[in-house]
């Protein structure tokens, strides 16, 4: 079988297959045994894109499903490789944020009419901020500013985080759910001014070195102790070139010996004319 149509067979053998973090609730219940839960594509309240959300086999509870992908990854199942390595976490979101029209109702015999209520949506809001804050309190989760490593020893200042920084954060999680518009008016009605400074009044920024334009003049002088070395430097060099026959002739002991510069002196020369 040629090399292209055995690639081809094993494709459609292949099964897709994808990794869910999702609670059992969202999968499974034992009132609707029968029932499988159902993926449906829908507005996000916030960005009013398409995106997938999970209902439960109940139909009763709706259920996020967000999508972690990096390059390159895969998985292995069982005896298989998938090729998508994306990690699907199913989360529990509140329904009325998909239908936000928080509405005051007019009916008459043949027609029934909704008004948004703006009122009621922003007293929904803020009870929701205030409910998600309690619960960032109650599990101590760090909501002040910046991240904080786990050994790292925080000031006094920052010490215990307040209430406000809980509504602040709880804010924005909620805010990851709503339209700007909705947003900013939520911000108004809690309140909620940008990042105040990070500097404070009792404890100053910690003071940095001064750094001066001039260039600062050295109090010893080294260049004699540079030219003792460059001096041994070259003695070394020097000596290195020396042949072996040079060096053992230079340890003979000498004295009594005459060069031999000597026997053409003038002594030489009074000898050769007598």
């Amino acid at each position: 079988m040629p090399k292209s149509q055995k690639n081809g067979l094993q494709k459609q053998n292949e099964v897709s297959q994808w990794i869910f973090l999702a609670p059992e609730n969202a999968i499974c219940s034992n009132e609707c045994s029968n029932i499988e839960p159902v993926f449906i594509k829908i507005p996000h309240p916030r960005s009013s894109k398409a995106v997938q959300f999970l209902l439960s086999p109940c139909r009763q509870k709706v259920f996020e499903v967000l999508r972690f992908k990096e390059e390159p990854r895969s998985w292995f199942v069982e005896d298989s490789v998938q090729r998508d390595g994306s990690l699907f976490v199913v989360t529990p979101i509140d329904p009325l944020f998909l239908l936000l029209n928080i509405s005051d109702v007019k009916r008459d015999h043949d027609l029934q009419a909704y008004r948004l209520n703006n009122d009621k949506t922003i007293a929904w809001l803020k009870l929701k901020v205030k409910k998600t804050a309690d619960c960032l309190s109650s599990s101590g989760i760090n909501a002040s500013k910046g991240s904080q490593n786990a050994v790292f020893v925080r000031s006094k200042r920052h010490a215990n985080t307040t209430r406000d920084d809980y509504e602040r954060y709880a804010f924005g999680l909620v805010s990851d759910y709503l339209s700007p518009q909705w947003s900013e008016r939520l911000r108004e009605s809690l309140s909620i001014t940008d990042d105040a400074p990070l500097s404070s009044p009792e404890e100053p920024p910690t003071k940095r070195a001064k750094v001066s334009d001039e260039i600062p003049e050295a109090t010893e002088d080294y260049s004699k102790e540079f030219s003792k070395l460059s001096s041994k430097t070259e003695m070394d060099k020097t000596g290195s070139k020396l042949t072996a026959a040079q060096k053992s002739l230079s340890k003979v002991d000498k004295s009594g010996m005459k060069s031999i510069s000597s026997f053409f002196g003038g002594a030489a020369k009074k000898a050769k004319k007598k």
